[in-house]
């Protein structure tokens, strides 16, 4: 693995709140563990997930628009749902 990306694996699993990196096809690109415990799942299970199927059936409709927006923010710092009810999927 070429130091960049073993970096990058590094500083994504050393972080304490959930993380999921995802691509441009809203599918998840990587995952921190505290992510894949709050999601019931285990090792490389969530990479290449499309994030919808996080999400429970009522809130899919809105999340294409509420990606979009969150794309397109110009602000630097971008916290994806911050101060807002999470509702996901988990496993069990």
């Amino acid at each position: 693995m070429p130091s960049n990306e073993r970096i990058r694996k590094l500083a994504i699993a050393s972080i304490p709140n959930a993380v999921l990196v995802v691509n441009k096809a809203r599918r998840v690109a990587a995952a921190n563990p505290v992510a894949e415990r709050l999601l019931g799942r285990e090792g490389d299970t969530l990479p290449g997930t499309r994030i919808d199927e996080l999400v429970p059936p009522r809130h899919r409709e809105r999340l294409p628009a509420l990606t979009e927006r969150f794309v397109r923010s110009s602000s630097r710092r971008r916290h994806f749902g911050s101060e807002r009810r999470l509702v996901i999927l988990t496993e069990n």
